[in-house]
């Protein structure tokens, strides 16, 4: 990939969780090593380098994302002011030899420093146990949702038979599909991965709730400690649903109707 200027830029995504603070610090600083330096955080959390002389010893930081309800203007009225770039605070940072790089919307604010005798940055544990908690909502709320549907569809199937007919439509395809091996295989693929994807949230969950506790009180999170994020992963598990519900569908209307 290239920018408007034709010059060379690689697309990466990151190998570890969106909360592992220090693990993406590191990330960034190893790839800085190898002659990578960051430009700026794209989408589906990957990062975009530009290819340069390696330049080992960069430190990369990030800070906590802070809601700035004082800074809502007419414009932004009635949306969350994540992204508003805090300039007296990048100012201030550039003294001690800090340089603001980009931010991860809603998550944080990256900085790079390659002068070594730079003082640390600090993030108090508490701020950045506000981020876990933000993480930990969009986790829950998300287990809820799934969770209504799945009760929603007992509900109507064993305690109201004959809710309706738009219920009734449903009930008759899922029986047209135990009728058709093919559309049961697919079917059932279907409801395994769905419980799989919810049962290793729910792990996520749980973890990053212990996390979010312990830096209520007070208490760093464990540098040495990563929490690993597979790409390929993550596109499999985007992809298998698509291709199960694909097959489903196809499946189904090639189905000859007696």
């Amino acid at each position: 990939m290239y920018d408007y200027n034709g010059d060379r830029l690689v697309r990466k995504f990151l190998p570890v969780q969106i909360y592992d603070v220090h693990g993406i610090e590191l990330w960034l600083e190893e790839l800085s090593a190898q002659g990578l330096i960051l430009d700026s955080f794209g989408f589906r959390r990957s990062a975009i380098f530009r290819p340069g002389s390696p330049e080992p010893g960069v430190r990369y930081r990030l800070e906590p994302s802070i809601f700035h309800a004082d800074r809502e203007t007419p414009e932004s009225r009635g949306r969350a002011d994540w992204e508003t770039v805090d300039y007296e605070k990048n100012a201030e940072y550039a003294r001690y030899g800090w340089e603001y790089v980009d931010n991860i919307p809603r998550f944080y604010t990256i900085y790079r420093c390659r002068d070594q005798s730079a003082e640390e940055l600090h993030t108090d544990p508490v701020t950045l146990g506000y981020l876990f908690q933000r993480i930990c909502a969009v986790h829950i709320t998300w287990l809820l949702t799934l969770s209504l549907i799945v009760l929603s569809h007992l509900f109507q199937r064993f305690v109201l038979p004959s809710a309706g007919h738009s219920a009734s439509l449903l009930f008759q395809a899922l029986d047209m599909l135990a009728a058709n091996p093919l559309c049961g295989v697919f079917y059932l693929s279907l409801l395994a991965w769905f419980f799989l994807l919810c049962l290793i949230d729910a792990r996520n969950t749980r973890r990053l709730w212990k996390l979010r506790r312990r830096l209520a009180d007070g208490i760093p999170l464990d540098e040495d400690r990563r929490y690993p994020c597979s790409p390929l992963w993550n596109a499999v598990a985007a992809a298998v649903p698509v291709v199960l519900l694909c097959g489903l569908c196809i499946t189904f209307i090639l189905t000859p109707r007696v």
